[in-house]
C-alpha cells in the first residue's frame, strides 16, 4: 500500500520523530539537559582537579604511597575517574544531540517510492533496505541513510520503507548507531579503566616481590615504580629481627618513612624507641626537639643531668613526672634519694624487674639495708620476676624476636646489679659484660641505658663503658 497518500486520498502528512514538538521543532528540554550535563561535567572537573576531590584521593593513596601520593592519585585515580566520567557524560550529550537532529528531519513520502527530506539529506527513493537494530538502512544507489524507528505521521502511523529488495548486507545489519554507541562505551570504559586495574596488579606484584626476599628484585621494582618505594619500605619494617644488622636496616627504613611516608599512628614513637634500643639515643634526642617530655626522658635514660635540667627549666609548665620510673631515676641522678625512694616504694606492683631494681638502688642509697637485701635476692633470680614472655617460635613479622633477645639481656643486667649491690664487683662486671655482648649482638645496646645509670649509682667502675674502662686501666 502506498505511503504517499492517506486513506482518504488526500496528501499524506510528513513523518516526524515522535519527540518533535507540535510546531515541528525539537523539544526544548533536550537543550536544557545538554547544558545541565555540561555543567555537571565542568563542576566535577573543578571539584576533582583544583578542588577537594584530588585531596581526598591523595589521602586515600597516602596510606600506601606517602610522599608519592599526589603522583599515584593523579595517575591511578583522578585521570581514570575524570576520563570515565567524561566518556559517560559525553556519550549522553551525543545521544541527546542525535535526538535533536532526528527531530529536525521530516520524511515526506512522494508516490510509491519517492522520498523528500525537509531539513535533511537522504535518498530520493528506496531501492534497497536493510533491517537493523533500531531502524533501517535505505539507499537509492547513490546515497544511503539510516532511518531510526520512531518517525510517525499525524495519524500515529509509523514510517516503514516501502516494499523494496532487502539486501543481505550483514555488515549493515550490525552497523546500528545504538550498537556503535554501546561498543564505544564498553571499549572506552575498558581502556580508560586500565590504569586503575594496573594499579592493583602492581600492588600484588609489589607484595610478591617483597615476599620473595630478593633485595635486587625489590630495588629493580622500586626503580621502575618509585611510587611504591614507601610501601616496600614499610613492608620491610614488618620482618622479624634478632640481629643488629637487621635492626639497623629497619631503623634506616623507618627513618626514611618519616620523610616519605606512609604515615601511621605512633610511627614517630616507634622510631624513637628503636633508636634508643639501638644505642642511637643522640639521634633520638635530636628528633624529639618538639616534644620536651620525650627529650627529658631520653636525657634521663642517658644520665645526662645537665641536658635534662635544661629541658625542665625551659618548659616549666610541662608534666615531666608522668613516667614515675624515669622521674624517680631523675631524682636519683640529682641526689634526691629520699624522694626517689618514696616514689619507688609507692609503686603498686613491685614484681617486675625494673621497679625491683629501682627500689633496690634507692634502698641502697638511703641506707635501708634489710629492704635492699631482700630485693637483691630477687634480682639474682630474674626468672622469678614477672615479665613479658614470648613462648614458641618468634612471629614472622613484628618485633617478637626482639622480645626474646631483650629478656636474655634483661636477666644479665638484673644479675649484674644484684652482685653490685652485694659488693661483688668481679661477678657484677662479668655479668654486665655478658649482658652488653648480648645487647650488642642483638642491636639493642640502648636497652641497658637505665640499667647502666642504676649500676653506675651503685658501682661506677662496673657500669663504665668498655672504652672508658680500658682507658682507666691504661692510665693505671
Amino acid at each position: 500500500m502506498s505511503q504517499g497518500r492517506d486513506e482518504g486520498g488526500g496528501e499524506a502528512s510528513p513523518f516526524r520523530y515522535f519527540l518533535t514538538g507540535s510546531r515541528g521543532r525539537p523539544p526544548r528540554w533536550i537543550s536544557a539537559v545538554q547544558w545541565t550535563v555540561t555543567g555537571i561535567w565542568a563542576g566535577f572537573t573543578l571539584w576533582l582537579v583544583p578542588g577537594p576531590g584530588l585531596g581526598l584521593l591523595e589521602g586515600a593513596f597516602s596510606t600506601i604511597h606517602g610522599a608519592y601520593s599526589t603522583e599515584a592519585a593523579v595517575r591511578y585515580g583522578a585521570l581514570p575517574a575524570w576520563s570515565l566520567t567524561t566518556l559517560a557524560l559525553g556519550a549522553l550529550v551525543a545521544v541527546l544531540q542525535a535526538l535533536w537532529r532526528r527531530c529536525e528531519v521530516a520524511i515526506l513520502p512522494e508516490g510509491e517510492s519517492g522520498l523528500s527530506w525537509p531539513k535533511g539529506r537522504g535518498p530520493s527513493s528506496v531501492v534497497w533496505a536493510v533491517r537493523t537494530e533500531g531502524g533501517w538502512w535505505i539507499g537509492d544507489g547513490e546515497r544511503s541513510r539510516f532511518v531510526p524507528r520512531g518517525y510517525v505521521n499525524a495519524e500515529g502511523r509509523e514510517w516503514k520503507p516501502p516494499p523494496a529488495p532487502t539486501r543481505g548486507f550483514w555488515a549493515l545489519r550490525l552497523a546500528s548507531p545504538s550498537l556503535a554507541v554501546l561498543f564505544v562505551l564498553v571499549a572506552g570504559a575498558y581502556g580508560l579503566s586500565r590504569p586503575y586495574a594496573r594499579y592493583w596488579h602492581l600492588r600484588v606484584e609489589a607484595y610478591r616481590t617483597f615476599a620473595s626476599g630478593n633485595p635486587e628484585a625489590e630495588m629493580a621494582f622500586t626503580t621502575r615504580h618509585p611510587e611504591f618505594r614507601p610501601w616496600m619500605r614499610y613492608l620491610s619494617t614488618l620482618r622479624a629481627c634478632r640481629e643488629a644488622a637487621c635492626l639497623r636496616r629497619q631503623i634506616r627504613d623507618r627513618l626514611e618513612l618519616l620523610c616519605t611516608g606512609p604515615f601511621y599512628g605512633a610511627d614517630g614513637a616507634v622510631v624513637t624507641r628503636l633508636l634508643i634500643l639501638n644505642g642511637r639515643s643522640d639521634l633520638a634526642l635530636r628528633l624529639s626537639g618538639e616534644n620536651p617530655v620525650q627529650g627529658f626522658q631520653i636525657a634521663v635514660r642517658l644520665g645526662r643531668v645537665a641536658e635534662a635540667r635544661r629541658i625542665v627549666e625551659a618548659h616549666p609548665g610541662r608534666n615531666f613526672a608522668r613516667n614515675a620510673g624515669l622521674w624517680a631515676l631523675w631524682l636519683l641522678e640529682t641526689g634526691r634519694y629520699e624522694e626517689a625512694h618514696a616514689l619507688a616504694a609507692a609503686e603498686r606492683d613491685i614484681s617486675s624487674r625494673r621497679p625491683v631494681a629501682l627500689l633496690a638502688v634507692t634502698s641502697h642509697l638511703t641506707g635501708r639495708c634489710v629492704q635492699r637485701d631482700g630485693l637483691t635476692l630477687l634480682l639474682l633470680s630474674p626468672h622469678s620476676l614477672k615479665e613479658a614472655r614470648l613462648d614458641g617460635e618468634a612471629p614472622a613479622t613484628g618485633l617478637g624476636a626482639l622480645q626474646r633477645a631483650a629478656r636474655e639481656i634483661s636477666h644479665g643486667a638484673s644479675v649484674a646489679l644484684g652482685f653490685a649491690l652485694l659488693g661483688d664487683g668481679g661477678e657484677a662486671r662479668a655479668a654486665w659484660r655478658r649482658a652488653e655482648d648480648l645487647a650488642e649482638a642483638a642491636g639493642l645496646p640502648g636497652y641497658l641505658d637505665v640499667d647502666r645509670v642504676l649500676l653506675g649509682l651503685v658501682d661506677p667502675e662496673v657500669a663504665a663503658p668498655v672504652q672508658v674502662r680500658r682507658e682507666r686501666r691504661m692510665s693505671e
